[in-house]
């Protein structure tokens, strides 16, 4: 049952949420699009959902708001106000992917045309009106738009992304950071004109079984492309070798787990040089930082 009733004689008994946030948003958008959900009380007048909304329209002057009433013979009211703020569900990434959308073509500046009505938004980046509608955070909801404009550039290839996301399989930010690797261009290294007495090489080493960390974006073959110790004995060595001078000496970063296989191939011999001694880098993380894991090689 719906009904009028004067706010005066609403009763607002002890309620399991105590504290109320500042509903100065609350209160601007019942003045934009008025009271959307109504509150709801017993048969009796006592608030059973809705007192962020009753407070709101009290502070905007209203005198009458509309209830739904219930008979709090035939239901639990105490259980009702916990449903009213458990019982719901956020927006998907998918949901707020055409959130941004719609935002991106309606506000103030992107009209789809010219001499469209004004957008319902102020003038400000997509982002923060996006946040400020679904109730997330301003970088997570630059993190959703950067990803949905890769997916739209590349449909096919991400289709099953947004289903991931949305199905929690996998976070926004474990995505968002795997794109931008993804979209970082190799960087390429000049070899120096000349020849050197004294060489530093840290060759681009791959593996398998590489770290990936804890948010599986770790490890080097997540941050530029590797090439396992064969193609760097084929593709990488004959580029160095006419700038490597008589009696030179030369250091070369080698990962432990490719140690074998290197000394192998003789990577170090197929530049020229005898193996001397090797020097280990003791590098240590604190247990109380990622449990002391993502200790590298």
């Amino acid at each position: 049952m719906n009904r009028l009733i004067t706010i005066s004689e609403i009763i607002v008994n002890e309620r399991f949420r105590k504290k109320v946030d500042d509903i100065k948003s609350l209160k601007n958008d019942i003045i934009e699009k008025g009271l959307l959900q109504h509150i709801v009380i017993d048969t009796n007048n006592v608030l059973v959902a809705g007192f962020r909304r009753l407070k709101a329209c009290k502070e905007l002057g209203w005198k009458k708001i509309p209830c739904i009433i219930i008979d709090p013979t035939k239901v639990d009211t105490k259980l009702c106000e916990i449903s009213e703020n458990t019982e719901r569900e956020n927006f998907a990434i998918s949901d707020i992917v055409d959130i941004a959308k719609y935002v991106e073509k309606t506000r103030i500046g992107h009209r789809p045309k010219k001499g469209a009505n004004l957008a319902p938004f102020s003038t400000g980046k997509t982002r923060d009106i996006v946040a400020q509608l679904t109730g997330i955070s301003t970088g997570q909801a630059g993190k959703i738009i950067d990803i949905s404009k890769t997916v739209k550039k590349a449909p096919k290839k991400y289709k099953q992304l947004l289903e991931d996301l949305d199905s929690k399989k996998k976070s926004v930010n474990t995505v968002h950071q795997k794109l931008q690797i993804q979209s970082r261009k190799p960087t390429i290294v000049k070899i120096p004109k000349g020849q050197w007495n004294v060489l530093e090489f840290d060759f681009p080493w791959g593996y398998e079984n590489q770290s990936i960390g804890i948010t599986g974006t770790a490890g080097a073959k997540n941050q530029y492309p590797t090439l396992a110790p064969k193609l760097i004995l084929e593709q990488e060595v004959p580029k160095f070798k006419k700038i490597i001078a008589k009696n030179s000496v030369a250091f070369m970063w080698v990962p432990v787990p490719l140690l074998y296989e290197i000394v192998q191939l003789q990577i170090l011999e197929r530049l020229g040089f005898t193996y001397k001694t090797m020097i280990s880098w003791h590098k240590l993380i604190p247990k109380n930082i990622f449990g002391g894991r993502g200790l590298g090689y």
